[in-house]
């Protein structure tokens, strides 16, 4: 059965490779993803996005929360990526509790989504880590109204694989997700307002046994979401009132308890933006917002509760001129954030301000640059940032691409346990976990250089080569040890964190895309990424993420009434340091190396009634492997999906 499963593998890759994609895709360190782009791959979640992206290392224990970062630069502390809906920053993180789940409007309402891992100056500061920027689409002509609806179940029986040696225990359903859309467009005005909800059953037995300590009944993950969006545009003026909510009730994993914990999540954001076009040919905008951040009491057994609550405003006013030779920017930040809870020891105030300018311009007729700077102050604390990005045209099939950055980072950037564990906050110590900071945090400092070169040749295939070097100082790490009580069902140890971690790293990547015909199109993609040097606690750190990857996306489409989506993804295995004492103490139920895998996810969509009627069934995990990405996480097998949504305008 082994080498079947070789053979059925074997050909869809062959398949999947005689097919391509535009050039558009290959672009400097980000990919840009439609809403049609999405509805094709089967995206019902956004953390399913994590499924499909190349660039990017995601880890979940419940199939359903997502930590993650770019793959090059795996994540040191809280969910540092930026989030951003039409240019404004988003805050929902606490404790680094963070989920692309949360986003706070609904697939329904995404045009386009901008995927990216190098810096990136937006919302008025350089990214470090890359990040994720929505846009969501205008409100088309009078009264339009959409709505979708799908579920899913994991799957072995009944299915296909019934009688065979891939079959597998059917679990609880996974939804129903609902989402609705209603908008309404005017000459000079429009308005747009969504809400979603999902929900998700845990009931793999490799959680199900910690959930039972903090959930006495079954245990369901659900989460509401809603915006409200209202535009106005009048000559050079533009004006945008946005409102976010986000309502969470999640059984999270909190590394230093060592076990879920059941949390309720409340986020609210109001932002004004307003744009004047100025008579030089300039561009003047402003961004205002507020927002309420909650972890709120929930009753947990024991009872654990983190009741932290903060408040932000975020000021942005920037200028942007446009000239014949070069168009600059500049403009600054102000940000302040005030933090309380009954654990922390008063009122924890931090104030940010941040100076930033971009400048790009032409060398060369084949040379152009861009330099973009910024400094930060805040906490008592001093950063710099800078990053110059060039562009060299060799004829007409030959680019090459080169980015140089050097980011610094305050330790109060980061809303994560480490951070405010050092200012204060302390939960009780009969709540049994022991964490302790070795050295204090530290501002950290990062340089990155990357060379891409792109190959355009009048064939309907494309190519680019990336190669990328990472050094990296003051680096929170995190070491420890984890123990299995197997007649408590209980995990416990010991974790330390340092300020002072180093070190560095090489990512290559090579990129292929093809197009036989204008319907069928695939991208490939290999890479390799690893650690050079650095300390003990960096070789863990590095041994959690794989060192090779291999993916070939696959697409057909005829006229935008039927399509075809095929996903084969690769990487090599993991090993978890950590967890080591955990695979024998459970007598190999948790296992401390994860091995290599390989997942193959199938999307078919057929439109009705002129694209008004859309419906989907998407199959995750065709050959039913044995799928996971943490030691302690559930295992996901075979799960079908249908989707139906309904687009009335």
């Amino acid at each position: 059965m082994k080498s079947r499963r070789f053979q059925i593998l074997l050909l869809l890759f062959l398949v999947s490779s005689l097919f391509g994609e535009d050039v558009t895709a290959l672009s400097e360190n980000s990919s840009l993803l439609t809403t049609a782009d999405l509805d094709r791959a089967g995206i019902m979640r956004p953390n399913d996005l994590f499924e499909i992206l190349d660039q990017w290392q995601a880890v979940t224990l419940d199939g359903y929360t997502y930590s993650a970062s770019p793959w090059g630069s795996p994540m040191t502390r809280a969910e540092s990526w930026s989030l951003t809906i039409d240019g404004i920053r988003i805050e929902n993180q606490l404790l680094g509790f963070n989920s692309l789940n949360l986003l706070p409007i609904t697939l329904n309402r995404i045009d386009t989504v901008e995927i990216f891992t190098a810096p990136r100056l937006i919302s008025g500061e350089l990214t470090q880590n890359g990040g994720f920027h929505f846009r969501t689409a205008p409100a088309p002509p009078n009264l339009s109204i959409r709505g979708s609806f799908h579920i899913g179940n994991e799957t072995g029986d009944p299915g296909p694989f019934r009688y065979t040696e891939y079959s597998s225990i059917n679990i609880d359903k996974i939804g129903p997700d609902l989402a609705a859309a209603v908008s309404y467009g005017g000459k000079t005005w429009e308005f747009l307002s969504d809400i979603g909800f999902q929900q998700y059953f845990p009931t793999d037995e490799k959680i199900i046994g910690r959930l039972r300590k903090v959930a006495p009944d079954s245990p369901k993950i659900k989460a509401l979401t809603n915006s409200l969006t209202l535009r106005q545009k009048t000559g050079r003026w533009r004006n945008e009132l946005q409102w976010f909510g986000v309502i969470s009730e999640n059984y999270l994993f909190f590394k230093p308890a060592l076990r879920e914990l059941r949390t309720r999540h409340s986020a609210v954001q109001l932002s004004w933006k307003l744009r004047h076009q100025l008579k030089d040919r300039g561009l003047f905008s402003l961004q205002v917002g507020l927002n309420e951040n909650a972890l709120a009491k929930q009753v947990n057994l024991p009872d654990i509760n983190f009741d932290l609550y903060q408040r932000s405003i975020r000021i942005v006013a920037d200028v942007i001129r446009q000239e014949p030779v070069f168009t600059n920017r500049y403009g600054i930040r102000l940000q302040r954030k005030q933090t309380r809870s009954p654990h922390l020891d008063g009122q924890l105030n931090t104030t940010w301000i941040t100076l930033f300018e971009s400048l790009s311009y032409p060398v060369t007729a084949a040379l152009g640059q861009s330099v973009q700077l910024a400094a930060n102050a805040g906490d008592g604390n001093l950063t710099g940032n800078a990053l110059l990005t060039t562009k060299l045209h060799l004829g007409r099939e030959h680019q090459l691409v080169s980015t140089l950055s050097f980011l610094g980072q305050l330790p109060g950037e980061h809303d994560d346990y480490a951070y405010f564990f050092e200012k204060g906050y302390a939960l009780p110590e009969e709540y049994n976990w022991d964490y302790s900071l070795q050295s204090p945090l530290k501002s950290s400092r990062k340089l990155q250089g990357t060379v891409s070169w792109y190959y355009h040749p009048p064939r309907p295939y494309d190519l680019k080569i990336t190669l990328e070097y990472g050094r990296f100082r003051n680096i929170y790490l995190e070491t420890g040890t984890v123990h299995f009580d197997s007649t408590l069902f209980n995990l416990s140890g010991v974790t330390v964190g340092s300020g002072n971690g180093s070190y560095e790293t090489f990512t290559a990547g090579i990129y292929l895309n093809y197009r036989l015909t204008p319907d069928l199109k695939t991208k490939l993609f290999t890479g390799y990424t690893g650690r050079i040097r650095g300390d003990q606690a960096s070789r863990s750190l590095f041994s959690k993420i794989p060192s090779y990857k291999f993916s070939s996306k696959t697409e057909y489409e005829n006229a935008g009434h039927f399509s075809l989506w095929l996903l084969i993804a690769w990487q090599s295995r993991t090993r978890w340091p950590d967890f080591e004492e955990v695979s024998s103490e459970s007598s190999g139920f948790y296992q401390s190396e994860i091995p290599s895998q390989t997942n193959i996810d199938f999307a078919v969509q057929k439109s009705f009634w002129r694209e008004k009627l859309v419906t989907s069934l998407i199959v995750s995990n065709v050959l039913n492997e044995d799928l996971y990405s943490h030691p302690v996480g559930s295992v996901q097998h075979l799960s079908l999906f249908i989707r139906i949504a309904l687009k009335l305008s």
